[in-house]
């Protein structure tokens, strides 16, 4: 699958007026909530995994796992990891046909993680995959420090520099948003994000427990692929305590009850950010 088919996804989000979700799934009854419920709305759909999801399970078997559950249901998906910091393993994924992934050198020095991230970008191109760039380091939300007005200043400097050294096919900003649930409503730098997304495909990291208006107001500021990952988590958790109160003990039960948690908390993402309908 080449480069230009996660591009095309990504540009028609974009001239659509809607972003792309993406959901870090840790298994294959969550690959199949996300893959089945993404074919019923016909929304396109991200399936990201973690470095440790995929060390676990191993890239092999999800990528094998996530084409038959692709072809099964007729969904409009990638495969994407996420959040990688080893080029080896990264490649390692690549080479055996998943479509793209996140290069986060946010741990390097700017100049080392520059060109790294050049690196991987060149390896990628080679195996027809895509990859999504970060420096910024995104901080979690039980992390209280912030940034400062000049800190900001000079980070959005560096990133016009990143995204033209490096030739990333899409990006993820610190757009003030954080890893993790949010309890409260973060402030979002809904103009840095439209500005960027004129320069590439924009990625806004932390979008669990974002408010509706919150997202809605980032795809209307550019924002093209949308990642959720704790809100997902906790719906899966949720439903497996659900199962224990209820003392039920027939095991389906227990992936009926996930399976459909999840399957909806999809749906109601793919609403908001308008990729409903969008799957051609």
């Amino acid at each position: 699958m080449p480069v230009a088919w996660l591009r095309e996804l990504l540009d028609n989000a974009s001239s659509g007026g809607y972003a792309l979700p993406a959901f870090n799934v840790v298994d294959e009854l969550s690959m199949d909530s996300v893959l089945s419920s993404a074919a019923l709305a016909r929304s396109p759909v991200v399936v990201q995994v973690s470095v440790r999801t995929a060390k676990f399970w191993t890239p092999n078997f999800l990528r094998a796992t996530f084409e038959a559950k692709r072809k099964l249901h007729g969904t409009t998906a990638v495969l994407h990891l996420d959040h990688c910091g080893e080029p080896a393993f990264l490649l390692s994924c690549l080479d055996v046909g998943w479509h793209s992934a996140l290069f986060d050198s946010s741990h390097l020095p700017y100049e080392e993680g520059v060109r790294a991230t050049r690196r991987v970008v060149e390896e990628a191109g080679r195996r027809g995959a895509a990859i999504e760039g970060e420096f910024e380091r995104i901080r979690r939300v039980d992390d209280p420090s912030v940034n400062t007005a000049e800190d900001t200043a000079a980070q959005h400097h560096s990133t016009l520099s990143f995204l033209d050294r490096t030739g990333v096919h899409c990006f993820s900003p610190d757009l003030g948003t954080r890893h993790g649930m949010h309890t409260e409503e973060p402030a979002v730098d809904y103009g840095r994000a439209r500005e960027l997304s004129a320069r590439v495909p924009v990625v806004l990291h932390g979008g669990s427990g974002l408010s509706d208006a919150c997202l809605r107001k980032a795809v209307d500021s550019g924002v093209t692929k949308v990642n959720l990952s704790s809100v997902l988590k906790e719906t899966y958790v949720a439903a497996v305590h659900a199962f224990v109160r209820a003392s039920r003990t027939e095991p389906l039960d227990l992936v009926s009850t996930a399976h459909g948690r999840i399957g909806a908390l999809c749906r109601h993402y793919a609403e908001v950010l308008g990729s409903a309908g969008q799957s051609r």
